[in-house]
């Protein structure tokens, strides 16, 4: 199983937990497997058609990753959610 790791804002939405253990060979599979043992997620990270959020990224390890990028069962997939705003 591949373990994914939240960011603080979505832990309490994960039973408070920061490290989730997700099933799939895709990074879309284990988010989706994610939201399905913990529906408080459902639409914090995959949008209603399924794709990543505009402001998450997605990383396995050090690589931003796609849904579709192949993940084995001693990956980490990262969810980051983007940092917006600021003075121009």
């Amino acid at each position: 199983m591949s373990t994914i790791i939240l960011p603080t804002a979505l832990k309490s939405r994960a039973s408070g937990r920061d490290r989730v253990a997700a099933t799939g060979s895709t990074v879309g599979d284990c988010l989706r497997s994610l939201e399905l043992a913990h529906p408080d997620l459902k639409g914090w990270i995959l949008d209603d058609q399924g794709r990543i959020r505009q402001h998450v990224n997605v990383f396995v390890g050090a690589t931003k990753a796609p849904l579709d990028a192949a993940v084995g069962p001693d990956d980490e997939i990262y969810v980051l959610q983007a940092i917006s705003g600021g003075q121009a």
